[in-house]
């Protein structure tokens, strides 16, 4: 379910937020409220949805590596394989296409189609095509390095010094990426830039793994009634809105690189709150929505990649909601169809049971 808000944030953020990326005569309207779209207020505090992905991504981690590591990294790594393979196969029918025969632009750069860069994109190592997939880059390495941190955590005993230990480490490591001497590159991004990324994110994984090992959401909630758990949730998510956008505003140094860190766990645990609030419904279309995500939140970048009459059939219906809405509808149609060739085509791994 949560995999499902977080993709709603993602939509937001990439629709409704820079208005460069909406090429003319494309247009969206809304309520505006300081010079800005109301829901591009909620897009903006939407790029957390990168932060929960990672933060869900420990949660899962906790209770994948919990009992045999290396059963659970083999399995990892077919969905991952199975990722990728997926990944390719948008690229292929999807993204390279558009870009061979229309030739467009991105705010002003033409795209470079060889197969080096092809070879970039697949491994995210450059972005380009789907810019959205950046992601990828983090995800790959989060998935072949967590199997040593999830060993460590079982050979260090005391849970207070392994956290405090981690948690300092890949704080204060990307300082170190300044002091090496020249500028490594992997594809045509740095190589400090992606180790930069990956200590970022991978704090928030381990916030995940931190709160799931010790249930503090289930704990926390049987400590506050149920009334008492809903105000938290709501003051919570406020909180963070408010926070992430006075941060960002004001450029606070360290606090505007990891308030994210600090504040997604407030965000997770507000939305793990409300759905329990709502009816069977609502949790069964978000957790479809959630099941979709992943091939969602690759292909919808489709509608940005800079083709005028592709965008149009995204802003058709130019009111703001309305587009969010059938973007996730042609995104969830696409899926639909993807997801079928893809079962009868068996071309995925399978995961031995």
């Amino acid at each position: 379910m949560l995999k499902g808000v977080a993709l709603l944030l993602l939509l937001c953020n990439h629709f409704c937020v820079v208005r460069n990326w909406i090429s003319p005569p494309n247009e969206l309207v809304d309520i505006i409220i300081n010079g800005q779209p109301l829901l591009g207020y909620i897009g903006a505090f939407g790029k957390i949805c990168v932060a929960v992905w990672a933060f869900l991504s420990g949660i899962g981690a906790y209770y994948s590596y919990r009992k045999d590591i290396l059963s659970a990294y083999k399995s990892n790594i077919v969905r991952l394989a199975n990722l990728m393979i997926q990944y390719v196969l948008i690229l292929a029918v999807v993204f390279i296409p558009v870009i061979a025969l229309c030739q467009p632009t991105f705010m002003g750069e033409q795209y470079e189609l060889d197969f080096k860069h092809i070879i970039y994109n697949i491994f995210a190592c450059d972005a380009e095509y789907d810019k959205a997939a950046w992601y990828m880059r983090f995800y790959i390495m989060f998935v072949l390095s967590f199997p040593v941190i999830a060993g460590l955590r079982k050979r260090i005993s005391s849970g207070v010094v392994f956290y405090i230990c981690v948690f300092l480490l890949f704080l204060f490591l990307p300082k170190s990426f300044s002091l090496i001497k020249g500028n490594a590159m992997l594809g045509t991004i740095s190589l400090k830039q992606a180790l930069g990324e990956y200590c970022n994110y991978i704090l928030i994984v381990i916030t995940g793994y931190l709160i799931a090992e010790y249930n503090l959401f289930e704990n926390f909630q049987k400590k506050c009634g149920h009334k008492m758990n809903l105000v938290f949730a709501v003051l919570f998510l406020v909180v963070s809105m408010a926070l992430r956008s006075y941060s960002k505003t004001i450029h606070l140094g360290v606090i505007d690189v990891y308030t994210d860190i600090l504040i997604t766990p407030f965000v997770v645990y507000s939305f793990f709150v409300f759905f329990q609030c709502v009816g069977d419904n609502i949790k069964h279309l978000f957790v479809y929505i959630g099941k979709a995500s992943m091939v969602v939140w690759l292909v919808h970048w489709i509608f940005n990649v800079g083709v005028s009459k592709i965008q149009m059939i995204a802003y058709f219906p130019k009111v703001s909601y309305l587009v969010i809405l059938w973007v996730l509808i042609l995104c969830l149609g696409f899926n639909r169809v993807f997801s079928y060739l893809i079962m009868k085509s068996n071309i995925l791994i399978k995961t031995k049971k």
